[in-house]
């Protein structure tokens, strides 16, 4: 997880974090400049953690475009009857996939950038999709979601965490 090339580590140094190509590394820079460590941060749970995020958008994306241009389509594909009144069911769907696919572009956005909070961003949208998709199978009986949703809402909890974990190693505090 944390591969290191080190010669003697004094207690005080200069910290410099830089994202090279697609490596993120901390070049740590000892008070006495005979010395030095440089750290490698590996993001296998970043990029796993992303490509869910990733996946998520292009769900939310395009059941929301769907909602938009074909609704009564869309709710076919659930087994539901499209009726007259379901007018504000369609502008609730279509907003909350539309935001939940804004959070999870976020998400994407900050993890790339180094920022801890894409990471919490993600466990977050994970864990109320799992939540949703465990309601929905208790209420609905409907098998379906819970393995596609709630699986794939699990492992962004579970990566999240992960990816946490890995970046809470490689934060340094320098006294």
């Amino acid at each position: 997880m944390l591969s290191a090339k080190c010669i003697r580590l004094p207690v005080k140094c200069l910290v410099e974090e830089a994202n090279i190509g697609s490596k993120f590394v901390r070049i740590i820079t000892p008070i006495n400049p005979s010395t030095y460590c440089i750290m490698n941060e590996r993001k296998t749970w970043k990029k796993a953690l992303t490509v869910l995020l990733m996946l998520q958008i292009l769900v939310a994306f395009s059941l929301g475009t769907l909602a938009l241009v074909n609704f009564p389509m869309l709710l076919e594909q659930f087994g539901i009857k499209f009726q007259p009144d379901m007018g504000i069911l369609r502008l609730i769907m279509v907003y909350n996939l539309f935001l939940s696919a804004s959070i999870c572009l976020w998400s994407v956005m900050w993890i790339r950038s180094g920022n801890i909070a894409g990471i919490q961003a993600g466990m977050t949208v994970g864990f109320l999709m799992f939540i949703v998709s465990t309601t929905v199978f208790i209420l609905f009986q409907r098998m379906d979601v819970l393995l596609y949703d709630g699986v794939r809402a699990l492992l962004m909890v579970v990566f999240g965490v992960l990816a946490y974990r890995e970046q809470q190693k490689h934060q340094i505090t320098v006294s």
